[in-house]
């Protein structure tokens, strides 16, 4: 159902782009374009199951075609906005004013006619990014994750950085990070050892003793202790994995 792209997302971190476009000579220039300015991106091809691939990989935006296949994508736009928080962008050979107000009403961040030069396209997903696309921020004002003064925490993913309220940046190494950056889109949301095994170690579990992954979450989990209190981030859950909950306020004082 999911067809990658030559530039499409390695698995470690979510996409910055999902691109629903069943145009492979299009699809083709658009992501080598966007590759080649620093942004990731992975193809559908198809409307099925839309809302649950985009839940499941978590992109930044979905930057998706009006018409797929025949099918008007505006039908899916209520029920893709009430499962994805991040932004939504249409892609159009549709000139119809109409049709870009109804998407915008339907919960679309930007509207674009495909023959904008993918210069323009490219910065228009920025914008849409910068103002919409949900990160440890965001979750963590859900979560009560800022200080007194309203700072909140943050990670850099472009600089594989953590930093807390108070702008300290908390030292991780480079597979604590991934797997920190894995768990942060999918708050709230179960994930298996399985998944985390597959996307963070590129591997399967050798057997009932490898507790491999275990390991490295304890590692995270001791690498915040010190900027969480009591709070705990990752929770385990008995026969399935992990969740992670977000970020919490800094550690009580002594």
């Amino acid at each position: 159902m999911i067809s990658l792209a030559s530039d499409s997302h390695t698995g470690v971190f979510p996409p910055d782009v999902l691109l629903v476009e069943d145009e492979d000579s299009y699809a083709d220039e658009l992501g080598e374009y966007l590759q080649n300015h620093g942004m990731t991106s992975t193809r559908m091809s198809r409307l099925d199951h839309l809302c649950e691939e985009v839940q499941q990989i978590a992109p930044r935006v979905v930057l998706l075609d009006q018409f797929v296949h025949g099918t008007d994508a505006l039908v899916l736009l209520p029920q893709l906005r009430a499962a994805f928080a991040g932004g939504i962008v249409l892609l159009t050979g549709n000139r119809d004013q109409t049709d870009r107000v109804v998407g915008l009403e339907l919960g679309a961040d930007d509207f674009i006619v495909k023959t904008q030069p993918p210069r323009e396209i490219l910065a228009r997903l920025r914008a849409v990014i910068r103002r919409s696309t949900p990160t440890l921020a965001a979750e963590g004002a859900a979560t009560g994750a800022s200080g007194e003064d309203g700072a909140r925490w943050r990670i850099d993913l472009e600089r594989r950085a953590l930093y807390t309220p108070a702008g300290e940046q908390v030292h991780l190494t480079s597979t604590e990070f991934e797997l920190l950056g894995y768990l942060s889109p999918r708050i709230g949301r179960p994930v298996s050892r399985a998944d985390l095994y597959t996307a963070i170690l590129r591997r399967p579990p050798t057997g009932p003793d490898d507790r491999a992954i275990d390991n490295l979450v304890s590692r995270l989990r001791a690498a915040l202790a010190p900027f969480m209190g009591r709070h705990n981030p990752i929770r385990s859950m008995r026969g399935v994995g992990y969740v992670f909950v977000g970020l919490d306020v800094a550690p009580d004082p002594a």
